[in-house]
């Protein structure tokens, strides 16, 4: 039934045509670590709303903020807040097949907490400032003629910049909806 369903759905005309608005959004989890780094990574959460305008027919460029969560899995006293904002160009195919890819900037808030053997327990907090690039591709299931339910897998590269200088990796699985105007 699936099958019947994904075939009858790929026929339908989809609402991908130069000038219709999208809104929607997601969200997704992942893991990764310090590019380069040995020992443990983190789990991140993180939602991303989006608004964007099909410039012609399947392309659309829009922005869409970002909301993240980030805690160490060795090392459970740290634990990040990130928020930034990004611009996105997607190409979407009329059989379900997207493929978006997002530049942006963002702030990130991080507290780590450990133990000092002369003075007890210690907690840093600073923000970092960061640009990122997400490559994804993903399916959107059109569950009418203009909602969409989008499953799909991205990795989000972010460089650090200030004091010291990082390169992040976080690959995630994400799942969201889209509504075309």
């Amino acid at each position: 039934m699936l099958l019947i369903s994904l075939t009858l759905s790929a026929q339908d005309e989809k609402p991908i045509h130069k000038g219709n608005l999208m809104v929607g959004g997601g969200a997704s989890f992942g893991y990764g670590s310090e590019l380069l780094e040995s020992g443990g990574g983190s789990i991140n959460i993180s939602l991303n709303p989006s608004i964007g305008f099909f410039v012609a027919d399947g392309f659309a460029l829009g922005l869409s903020p970002s909301f993240g969560l980030s805690a160490d899995l060795i090392d459970s006293d740290y634990n990040s807040l990130n928020a930034g904002m990004g611009f996105f160009l997607a190409g979407y195919f009329n059989f379900g097949l997207f493929i978006r890819g997002t530049v942006g900037y963002d702030l990130d808030r991080y507290t780590y907490s450990y133990y000092d053997y002369y003075s007890g327990t210690y907690s840093d907090t600073n923000t970092t400032h960061a640009v990122y690039f997400i490559p994804e591709v993903g399916f959107a299931f059109f569950l009418g003629p203009n909602v969409a339910l989008e499953l799909s897998l991205k990795d989000r590269v972010r460089l650090q910049v200030g004091d010291d200088t990082y390169l992040f990796s976080r690959t995630y699985v994400a799942a969201g909806f889209q509504v075309f105007l």
